[in-house]
Formats: C-alpha cells, sequence, structure tokens
C-alpha cells in the first residue's frame, strides 16, 4: 500500500526571498514610519503606565472576594479614567493593586483659590506647591503669624478639606513656615471604596507615589508629601516590596 503524504507548500515550491528584497525594505521601513508617527504626542502619544509617568498606588485588602472590575469602575468613576487594578499577594488575602495617574488632587485652580484665601486674611510671603509632591502647599509668613488653627479653618473655607497643618522653620530670619497638607487621591479613594464595599470592609495598607520615570528628573517625588508623614492606626509598618529610587513609600 502507498500513502499519499500532504503537503501546505508542494515539493519543489521556490520563492524569489532575494529578489522581493526591495519590497520588503520599503514595507518595512513604511511600518516603522507609521509607528514613529503614531506615538508621536500629536497624532496619538504613547500610552505610559503609572510606572513612567508617575500616579497614585495604593495597596488596599479586603475580608472577602471582590470583583477587581468593580473596584476599576468605581475609581473611574470618581474621575480617574486611567485606573487600573489588579491581584496582589495570594489569593487568600484578597489583595489588590489600585493605580491611578495623578499624584495631587488639586487643580491649579484649587491651589490658586487657597493661597487667594489665605492672603486675604494674613502677612504670607511666598508660597510653594508642587504637584509631583502631592496635595500640600508651603506657606511663609512674615510678621504676626496665624495659628495652626486658623489657617485650617481660612483653607476648609475656600472649600478643601484639611488632613494636617503642619509648622515648620522658617527660610528666612523672622517668618515662619506651614505646610498645609489638604486631603488628596488616597481619601477619596478610600472614602468610596468604604462606602461601595462596606461588607468587605476595605483597608488601605500602603500608599507609594511615583515619581514620572519619563522625565528628565525622575526622582521628583519628596518625603514632605502627606501620607508620609501620617500614617493612620492599624497599619503595617513596612512595604512589603522593594522600589527604586523614584518612589517613596507611605505606609498606613
Amino acid at each position: 500500500m502507498q500513502f499519499k503524504t500532504f503537503d501546505i507548500i508542494p515539493h519543489g515550491t521556490k520563492f524569489d526571498f532575494v529578489g522581493k528584497r526591495h519590497i520588503a525594505v520599503v514595507l518595512s521601513v513604511v511600518v516603522n514610519l507609521a509607528v514613529i508617527a503614531w506615538s508621536l504626542p500629536l497624532v496619538h502619544g504613547l500610552n505610559f503606565g503609572v510606572d513612567f509617568a508617575g500616579g497614585t498606588e495604593m495597596e488596599v485588602r479586603f475580608g472577602k472576594p471582590v470583583d477587581p472590575g468593580a473596584i476599576r469602575k468605581g475609581v473611574e468613576e470618581l474621575g480617574f479614567k486611567d485606573a487600573s487594578v489588579q491581584t496582589y499577594g495570594p489569593d487568600s488575602e484578597h489583595t489588590y493593586l489600585v493605580r491611578v495617574g495623578r499624584i495631587a488632587l488639586m487643580s491649579p485652580e484649587d491651589v490658586k483659590r487657597v493661597e487667594d484665601a489665605v492672603k486675604a486674611r494674613f502677612p504670607v510671603e511666598s508660597t510653594s506647591f508642587n504637584a509631583d509632591a502631592g496635595d500640600k502647599i508651603d506657606f511663609q509668613f512674615k510678621g504676626a503669624t496665624p495659628t495652626i488653627g486658623e489657617i485650617k479653618a481660612t483653607v476648609e473655607g475656600a472649600g478643601i478639606r484639611v488632613r494636617e497643618v503642619r509648622e515648620e522653620a522658617g527660610l528666612t530670619a523672622g517668618t515662619k513656615s506651614f505646610a498645609v497638607i489638604t486631603q488628596g487621591i488616597q481619601d477619596k479613594i478610600e472614602r468610596d471604596l468604604t462606602t461601595r464595599f462596606a461588607e468587605a470592609k476595605p483597608e488601605v495598607r500602603r500608599v507609594e507615589y511615583v515619581g514620572p520615570r519619563a522625565s528628565s528628573s525622575p526622582s521628583s517625588t519628596t518625603p514632605s508629601s502627606p501620607s508620609a508623614t501620617s500614617p493612620s492606626p492599624g497599619a503595617s509598618s513596612t512595604s512589603p516590596r522593594s522600589r527604586s529610587s523614584s518612589r517613596w513609600s507611605a505606609t498606613r
């Protein structure tokens, strides 16, 4: 008995790859140029993740299983359209990493409103705000300085909720500085998760602010951000994994 084999490409078939090399080179160049053009900011731009573009990463543990899609939907409804959620650690711990592409919640308009309100009442010599350092405004006063309570009342009167007002050393002689730390992304997401998943009892175990690595200054965050200095009770005291120098961790 003679068996007949089945060949996708018949024996003896020849392809003239060398002869078609010029066509292949042209097609390759066209495709590469199209990809480069697509990545330009004016056309589409690259979609950098939190590791490269910077943002906030929260480790949240639940008391029972929760659908990560529901977590992401809730965070997106808060206005963070670039939110991502992934499981973290053993499945039995019901822990997730929630990432958003922002560090500061306050907009430039919010910052200006707060600065104007404080300047209208007190002798402000200078102010400072860095969106890459979190929701914190530094005020330097000269002369009769207000109390912490007065500063907090003034800022909240401008419509911004305050987490902490911290007194710091003045930059020059005869001045006194205060850091006004407002409630930011961590507080907003934590409140929503606590309301939305009350039965699962969510607990924010760690918050990290990631500086943008795609910029010329990779270490753009500093330990002066609110969460690094005001931990909440009952939180883990160490970060479960090491981070590069462009990140700093805030354990809660």
